[in-house]
């Protein structure tokens, strides 16, 4: 418990103690006081509203969250580039689903090894992170004229 009365309590009593000490014209200090207690719930009550809704509608992640698993997806050896990276919250975890490119002449077992690398990095640097799923997608070799090829 906090040694500071909440600001609710502090409202009730300083209307009260109006109501009781202020004489006549003072009667109604009681129930203003009462209405700004109301109105610090309502706005609490909205508040964590708010909040629940965004849990149930898959609220976006932060931007910053994002970021940090997109740049330590590209520094895994293997990794080209990393797209369509998809965090949501599942309880107090975060679940990330992403795309990565690979090299496309590289073999299945390679981009397997390469995935299983993502997901250790992500999950060993990115707390409160429970689960990672990674889909492999091939990077075209380039052309000679360094532009991409078979798009």
């Amino acid at each position: 418990m906090t040694p500071f009365p909440t600001l609710t309590s502090l409202a009730a009593f300083i209307g009260i103690a109006l109501a009781r000490l202020g004489g006549p014209g003072w009667e109604r200090a009681d129930a203003i006081a009462a209405l700004c207690s109301c109105a610090v719930i309502v706005a609490n009550g909205f508040g964590m509203l708010r909040n629940a809704f965004g849990e149930v509608m898959d609220e976006r992640v932060s931007i910053e969250l994002l970021r940090a698993l997109e740049d330590r997806t590209r520094s895994v050896p293997g990794v080209r580039s990393c797209e369509k990276c998809r965090i949501r919250k599942s309880g107090m975890d975060f679940i990330a689903d992403l795309h990565v490119r690979v090299d496309g002449s590289s073999t299945v077992q390679a981009g397997h090894e390469i995935s299983h690398a993502v997901k250790r990095a992500l999950l060993d640097s990115t707390p409160g992170l429970t689960d990672v799923t990674i889909h492999i997608e091939p990077e075209a070799p380039a052309t000679r004229d360094g532009g991409l090829t078979g798009r």
